[in-house]
């Protein structure tokens, strides 16, 4: 009787693993672009929407607005609503094939907060200057990979 189960248990096992797989969608691919410098976040966010073909794609532009020491997180000295203005004005003028969320974080470390906002293993977009000896965005790149994320490095045009 137990041989006679276990052939049984066998051949449906057999047969789970040779029906014609299930397809799956996709995972949605969403983009994180972290504002650097004012030219190269707006390279990166028109590498993002390049990238972007189908509409259930989302860009999430991530604005860290770094607080200094002095001010409380809640009251900082560059208005929110002036950071967000600047990064509506960029992700309109920047991206047409995607949705864009922006997101501006308060915050005192810029390093800590980014990390903090990110899921894990995100996609993320980062615009760069030119110049290499300016390596502000290289060093938060090496930072996201070594966390796991995946990074795109864009240059400025």
């Amino acid at each position: 009787m137990k041989v006679v189960k276990r052939q049984m248990k066998e051949r449906r096992l057999a047969l789970a693993h040779s029906a014609p797989a299930v397809r799956r969608m996709p995972p949605r691919a969403d983009v994180h672009v972290i504002f650097t410098t004012p030219q190269a976040t707006r390279a990166a966010l028109r590498a993002a929407d390049a990238m972007m073909q189908s509409g259930e794609a989302r860009i999430h532009f991530l604005v860290p607005q770094v607080v200094p020491m002095g001010f409380p997180l809640d009251r900082p000295p560059v208005s929110v609503a002036i950071a967000e203005q600047r990064a509506l004005g960029m992700a309109r003028e920047c991206c047409r094939n995607a949705a864009v969320q922006v997101q501006i974080v308060l915050c005192g470390n810029r390093e800590q907060c980014i990390e903090k906002t990110l899921g894990p293993n995100s996609l993320v977009m980062i615009g760069s200057r030119k110049q290499p000896w300016l390596a502000t965005e290289q060093k938060l790149a090496r930072q996201l990979r070594a966390r796991g994320h995946r990074v795109i490095h864009v240059l400025e045009q």
